[in-house]
């Protein structure tokens, strides 16, 4: 992170500030004692040295005075109490196979065209019935010639559903 940067102004509410130390500056090269001695009135090697330490501290101290305070961290706040939960919990009602059946409008159709289906497959036998009695009655037929009428009656409805459920499933 650059210095001098306040993230706190871009990221308003989501940002946490993290104290930030500055780093020392590698110090100057001291300058090398010379073999003369100092003249009078002129500071030593000593003195200069102690009087940059001291600069580097104040400018060091004045670097810690211009960062931003630290934003409170999330160690810093109260601990989430926990969420009292309920002593039963109530199920739902669950609808029952009457009221699953009426809400879809689809379903009830298929259940009316089953129906229908089933009446008028039952009108088709008792017609087909009579009208087989009938022809028994009025022609004089060998016992396999009716056992061979009797066989063809389902074949030929197995036969006619077939084509019904071919023709219906074809136009889908």
């Amino acid at each position: 992170m650059l210095y001098g940067t306040d993230l706190t102004s871009a990221y308003a509410d989501g940002f946490e500030a993290v104290p930030q130390t500055p780093t020392r500056a590698a110090p100057a090269p001291a300058p090398m004692p010379s073999a003369l001695p100092a003249a009078a009135g002129s500071p030593s090697t000593a003195d200069i040295m102690v009087q940059r330490e001291v600069e580097q501290r104040k400018q060091q101290q004045r670097a810690v005075a211009t960062l931003p305070p630290p934003m409170p961290s999330q160690q810093a706040l109260p601990p989430l109490q926990p969420v009292p939960q309920p002593m039963y919990v109530m199920e739902a009602a669950r609808p029952s196979y009457w009221d699953q059946l009426r809400a879809t409008r689809r379903e009830m159709s298929k259940l009316v065209v089953l129906a229908l289906a089933v009446t008028l497959g039952l009108a088709v036998h008792h017609a087909c019935k009579h009208y087989i009695k009938y022809f028994f009655a009025t022609h004089d037929m060998t016992l396999p010639q009716e056992t061979a009428v009797h066989v063809t009656y389902p074949l030929l409805l197995l036969f006619l559903l077939w084509n019904v459920k071919a023709v219906l499933s074809g136009a889908r």
